[in-house]
């Protein structure tokens, strides 16, 4: 996803809603086809494996798009949520491994910690950028 992290223009962000919809797709597809010759053995987490890609990459990607540049993010806020949704969609894969299995672990609890702070990450950069960049663009007037 790394490379779909350019300058933030409209078609950059076009891109990698496009990118994010095609691994949400994937996904959806991958859960399909496995529910389909598993058995009847499911798992919440793999049929709903699609939706981080969905819900926090491609529908943020496109109204992000829509918003003016100034309010968008900046690449380190961007680089830190892909991680976070790319963490949290294999946290998601992980746990419907462990339940399909019938095993139980507490490993994966990793990924939905992480992925919250990867999250919480962004949401800080994020206002540390536009604070320092509001700061730095004040004009003194004495």
């Amino acid at each position: 996803m790394s490379t779909l992290l350019r300058d933030g223009t409209p078609a950059d962000w076009r891109k990698t809603a496009l990118t994010y919809g095609i691994i949400a797709a994937f996904c959806g597809i991958f859960s399909v086809v496995y529910l389909q010759f598993s058995h009847k053995e499911s798992s919440p987490f793999l049929v709903w494996l699609f939706a981080p890609s969905l819900l926090l990459g491609m529908i943020p990607a496109l109204l992000m798009r829509r918003t003016r540049p100034i309010r968008r993010p900046g690449i380190a806020v961007r680089r830190v949520w892909n991680t976070a949704v790319a963490t949290l969609t294999c946290g998601m894969l992980i746990r419907a491994i462990i339940n399909i299995s019938g095993r139980y672990t507490e490993y994966d609890r990793i990924y939905w910690v992480l992925s919250g702070v990867l999250f919480l990450a962004a949401a800080v950069i994020d206002v540390l950028l536009r604070f320092a960049k509001g700061t730095d663009n004040r004009v003194d007037m004495t």
